[in-house]
């Protein structure tokens, strides 16, 4: 997420429920449909095995001078 400011009112609305969504995450089983719509799509999102895999880090490896 980036450091600007989010204005509007929806948006950061929708920014805290998902972050609060990822911190607080609950199985489905026990989600109250009462929850926020952002919260249950995040969750939802969570839910996905691919979600749950640690993010894949790129290494950029430079080549080193060959010797003569």
């Amino acid at each position: 997420m980036s450091d600007e400011l989010i204005s509007d009112p929806d948006a950061s609305e929708e920014v805290r429920c998902r972050q609060w969504a990822r911190d607080n995450y609950v199985p489905l089983a026990d989600r109250s449909l009462s929850w926020p719509l952002f919260v249950l799509d995040e969750m939802r999102r969570l839910d996905q095995p691919e979600a749950m895999k640690p993010p894949k880090l790129l290494l950029r490896v430079a080549r080193l001078p060959q010797s003569k």
